[in-house]
């Protein structure tokens, strides 16, 4: 083993990583480390000569920051852990509440296997460059460099990057990457264990890219974790069609009984077993959900229970603040939870502190409510409606794609007023030949000259080339540029700028509420609900604390179609749409819109 140096300061291992400015070095480094490692299909992976469970050896090697110190990880109060650290399922599931230790488990998994054995490889995956960037520094490095156990296992610092890290002594590599609108980073990697994390934030369309990693793999290990938000968010999705796994805790006091004959003594026939959910919420402690005195779910009877046995292959195991010790033990951390469940939006409650899946207040619109709304033409019938053109306006909106990505898609809509609804006759998501530009740009110039279209509301993020080629082709007055952003205003036209800038949360606001009472009307359901509605489905509205709230889609699926119907209804606003008490239910302020696209 070579002398490695002890680092007993955290700050030193982090600091190069603090600077915004080397970002763009660090990540140019991390791609030719990658390149360079010899990642072939040959690798082959072997014990090391270290023969221990997992879990025994992480609380000798492992030492994490608790309390104003660096502490030996335990087990003790964690026995729900044990079980999972020492499985050997190749596919595990984690959806779990807010601070329940999952970053832990991943970056403990992932140093252990790279500890044990010999060449091993394990890919980490989040959402997001910042969070994969949280990760490696105050997860992965803060266990690594102030674990003096694990050094000897450890190349140098000059070793070691951000994004990847080294086991000199094992030949094992931990390396980390983000992906969002693509996964084109992890093409051609190999890995013999996955891990995906804020799964519920991975574009569903990603993940066979992302797992194509494990293909050369004997071993092919997956852990996919996060925090469940909606009922049709993919990790809760995937969590319905697992084994479905809960912790469950006796209560000793109001076990099953029975009277074996009149006026008997009841027998005491064994303790209610049950998994830990809101009924088990008590003043000082956590409760039977029945008799509602305190249970422990510390016991060493306490375990997880299938509650679907048959589903699978995952094994789902659902991990909430219930269950923790650092929450249950400790009287000021329960005094805050019990705060939290008296003054938080329940849906916040719910997914936050108990890993649950809700969606009362999180969906701006429920796939039954859209539904009803979904009464009008066939999407195959433009007849009469090409003839309706010929007399009365028709407006378009169009969502750009980024590109040649697999999880967004250029979608064109085209509605008219008629019977007083906002009539939404054409959506289409553009495959195929129609994601290339050269296609494209000709087509939307055929249905706008085919329709009579009165003008062309276009999203400004994603499409300037192909906006400038609409502008050429059908003229400047006719085409509408809109961009999301932060203004104190709903909508507003930019000279300087030649766009429309849009208060996202509030013009989202409006026109779902617009939706839920009626005013838009759509294709008939069968056509429209695959791939069309399902975009409107795949909105949520997610809680942040510097504002009430903003709407954004829940990685479920794309939303492309929801934005085209944005952009569509807005240029119809600009246009001469009579209706502009959707945006404005007391009269529009200050300003003619007859004039804001000039």
């Amino acid at each position: 083993m070579p002398n490695i140096m002890r680092y007993q300061n955290y700050k030193d291992v982090v600091k190069a990583h603090k600077s915004a400015d080397k970002m763009a070095e660090e990540i140019s480094k991390f791609e030719i480390e990658m390149d360079n490692i010899d990642m072939g299909p040959n690798w082959e992976v072997e014990d090391s000569r270290i023969d221990v469970a997992p879990s025994a050896f992480v609380e000798w090697g492992v030492q994490v920051y608790y309390d104003k110190e660096y502490r030996p990880f335990t087990f003790y109060g964690r026995d729900y852990l044990r079980e999972i650290y020492d499985s050997d399922i190749r596919l595990i599931l984690w959806k779990c509440s807010r601070q329940t230790e999952k970053s832990t488990f991943l970056a403990n998994r992932a140093i252990t296997s790279c500890c044990l054995h010999n060449g091993f490889r394990t890919i980490y995956v989040s959402p997001s460059n910042e969070q994969t960037k949280t990760f490696s520094r105050d997860k992965v490095d803060d266990i690594i460099y102030q674990s003096p156990e694990l050094q000897p296992f450890m190349g140098g610092m000059g070793d070691q990057s951000l994004y990847l890290k080294r086991w000199q002594g094992t030949g094992s590599v931990y390396m980390l990457y983000y992906a969002y609108h693509n996964a084109n980073r992890l093409r051609g990697k190999f890995a013999d264990e996955l891990q995906i994390d804020e799964y519920q934030d991975i574009k569903p369309d990603l993940v066979p890219i992302i797992e194509a990693c494990l293909h050369h793999s004997t071993v092919r290990r997956q852990i996919r974790s996060g925090t469940p938000l909606t009922l049709d968010n993919q990790i809760e999705i995937d969590f319905q069609r697992s084994k479905q796994c809960e912790w469950v805790v006796p209560c000793l006091h109001c076990g099953t009984s029975e009277k074996s004959k009149a006026n008997a003594q009841h027998l005491h026939l064994g303790p209610r077993w049950q998994p830990l959910t809101e009924e088990n919420i008590g003043r000082n402690g956590v409760v039977c959900g029945k008799c509602k005195r305190a249970i422990n779910p510390f016991l060493p009877q306490c375990h997880w229970q299938p509650m679907n046995p048959n589903g699978g292959p995952w094994w789902g195991f659902h991990i909430t603040q219930l269950q923790t010790p650092w929450i249950i033990l400790d009287r000021d951390a329960w005094g805050d939870f019990i705060h939290d469940y008296e003054t938080m939006r329940p849906t916040l409650f719910r997914n936050e502190r108990l890993g649950i899946s809700d969606d009362s207040a999180t969906r701006p619109i429920t796939r039954d409510a859209l539904s009803v709304h979904c009464n009008g033409a066939r999407l195959s019938d433009l007849g009469a409606y090409r003839d309706w053109s010929a007399n009365n306006p028709v407006w378009m909106g169009i969502d750009w794609s980024p590109g040649e990505t697999e999880a967004s898609y250029d979608v064109i809509t085209m509605a008219t007023l008629k019977d007083n609804k906002f009539d939404v006759f054409f959506a289409k998501r553009c495959t195929g030949q129609l994601r290339d530009p050269a296609n494209l740009i000709p087509y939307i110039v055929r249905l706008v000259r085919e329709f009579n279209v009165t003008s062309v509301g276009t999203d400004y993020g994603m499409g300037q080339d192909r906006n400038r080629t609409l502008v050429r082709r059908l003229g400047r007055q006719k085409v509408n540029i809109y961009q999301y952003a932060e203004p104190k205003y709903v909508i507003k036209y930019n000279r300087d700028l030649g766009r429309f800038m849009c208060s996202k949360p509030e013009i989202y606001d409006s026109l779902f509420l617009a939706l839920r009472e009626g005013y838009f009307r759509f294709p008939e359901w069968s056509e429209f609900v695959d791939p069309c509605g399902t975009d409107i489905l795949n909105i949520f509205a997610e809680h942040i604390e510097s504002t009430s709230h903003l709407y954004r889609y829940s990685h479920n699926g794309p939303d492309d179609t929801w934005n085209a119907l944005v952009y569509c209804y807005l240029t119809s606003f600009i246009s001469g749409n009579p209706s502009p008490q959707v945006l404005f239910p007391e009269g529009i302020p200050n300003f003619q819109p007859a004039g804001m696209g000039l």
